[in-house]
């Protein structure tokens, strides 16, 4: 998916890319064909609902690579995107402590580095 897509992506000034499937929960910094890079996405893999599968395995269970900002591969949970004005949302990925208890365990406010007046 990322190698078919990414090029669009960069070429069309897009921030975030939400994804799922991955039984895990990941967001990345701004990257473009593995390496950091400006001009690329921000990715959140939002995929940690829950299964009978359990966590996914495709993750590197160790040192996180450069480009990642928050990764858990342990816990449940979702995440909440509140639109805060035309430049700023505000991203919270909550997670589920137990079957009556959440807790917000990262949070970011992530900038739209293209919009309309920003000279991009």
């Amino acid at each position: 998916f990322r190698e078919a897509m990414e090029p669009l992506f960069v070429k069309y000034n897009v921030n975030l890319v939400f994804s799922g499937h991955e039984h895990a929960y990941m967001m990345t910094k701004n990257v473009a064909s593995g390496i950091l890079n400006e001009d690329g996405p921000r990715y959140i893999i939002i995929g940690d609902g829950g299964n009978r599968e359990g966590h996914g395995s495709y993750f590197n269970p160790g040192k996180a690579e450069e480009w990642v900002q928050k990764r858990d591969i342990s816990s449940f949970g979702f995440g909440v995107v509140s639109i805060l004005n035309s430049t700023h949302v505000e991203w919270n990925w909550i997670k589920n402590v137990d079957t009556q208890k959440t807790e917000v365990v990262h949070n970011a406010i992530l900038t739209n580095r293209f919009s309309v007046g920003s000279g991009s």
